[in-house]
């Protein structure tokens, strides 16, 4: 199965095997399954309060559903994303017979519906999943999504519901800042995906605009940043 960790536009590719796992980055090689990765995640992990029995579980995202709306809006980082996950997924599964895609954090599934839109898969080839803890945005991407597959949407509200094993492609686009534990999230993936699949993990990094505009806010009341960023990721 293959993994992609974007920072925006760019995209830093790990590749998992059923034996090991790790990030391929242009300048250096990260083993993913080094004890030492996972236990400098789940330090920070321990310094924002986290806990391990529930760390998956996607955060309260409604107080700042709005507001993040108008950024998506106004932003123009999601044309660039989504140019270059067409030119994977094209790659990837122009042949494929059947694909089992699960939209992780999928928001009212506008991002997924410009993808659909360009890659034009027959409505009977499309095995579609959703997961979202807001319940209205949730609906929303099932009314939106619900023509481009003609078998029944699942819906999640939490990653706990999903199979293990059970997707093809897991697209987590802007939505892994909010999970409980970047340590978990990464450790999730390669479970849920089937062999060969594929995930893309579209993820802002420090030198991002509005991250650095989180850190200022942020540390001007005392408060490390509640979301994870790329770095995150890959520490």
């Amino acid at each position: 199965m293959t993994l992609f960790l974007g920072f925006l536009v760019q995209f830093f590719r790990f590749h998992c095997s059923d034996h090991a796992c790790a990030f391929l980055v242009p300048a250096f090689l990260v083993p993913l399954g080094d004890r030492c990765c996972h236990d400098q995640r789940d330090a920070v992990s321990e310094a924002r309060g986290e806990k391990r029995e529930n760390t998956v579980s996607l955060k309260d995202f409604g107080p700042i559903e709005d507001d993040y709306a108008f950024f998506m809006k106004s932003a123009t980082e999601a044309q660039g994303d989504r140019a270059e996950l067409l030119k994977e997924l094209r790659q990837r599964f122009s042949a494929a017979s059947e694909t089992s895609w699960l939209d992780f954090g999928c928001g009212s599934g506008e991002f997924s519906e410009s993808l659909l839109d360009e890659l034009a898969f027959p409505a009977q080839q499309l095995q579609l999943s959703l997961l979202e803890p807001v319940s209205k945005h949730l609906g929303q991407a099932v009314e939106r999504l619900s023509r481009y597959t003609s078998a029944t949407i699942p819906r999640h509200a939490s990653p706990e519901t999903l199979s293990a094993g059970g997707y093809d492609f897991v697209l987590a686009n802007h939505s892994a800042y909010y999970v409980h534990s970047a340590a978990e999230m990464t450790e999730l993936l390669p479970k849920i995906l089937r062999s060969p699949g594929m995930a893309i993990l579209a993820i802002a990094g420090a030198d991002n605009f509005l991250v650095r505009l989180w850190k200022f806010g942020f540390h001007s009341i005392g408060r490390e940043i509640p979301y994870w960023i790329a770095e995150d990721y890959c520490a």
